[in-house]
C-alpha cells in the first residue's frame, strides 16, 4: 500500500496498492455467491433438510453462548 498527499489540502490521501498489492490481491479467491446457490439447487431435498438441522443446531450454540456471562 501507497499513500500519496497531491493536492494542497492535506485531508485528501490517496491510498494505492503497490505491485506486492496488486499480486496479493490477484490471489483472494473471487464471490462465490453464485457458486454456492448453483451447487445448492442440485442437492436433494433429504440432503438441504439435514443441511439445515445443522446449521439451526450450530445456530442455537452460538445463541446460547453469547448470552453467557
Amino acid at each position: 500500500m501507497r499513500r500519496e498527499r497531491r493536492d494542497l489540502n492535506n485531508r485528501v490521501v490517496r491510498l494505492n496498492l503497490t505491485r506486492a498489492g496488486l499480486d496479493l490481491v490477484k490471489t483472494i479467491p473471487g464471490p462465490t455467491q453464485g457458486v454456492l446457490r448453483s451447487a445448492l439447487q442440485q442437492v436433494s431435498t433429504p440432503v438441504l433438510v439435514g443441511l439445515l438441522q445443522g446449521v439451526t443446531v450450530v445456530l442455537d450454540l452460538v445463541d446460547e453462548s453469547s448470552r453467557q456471562p
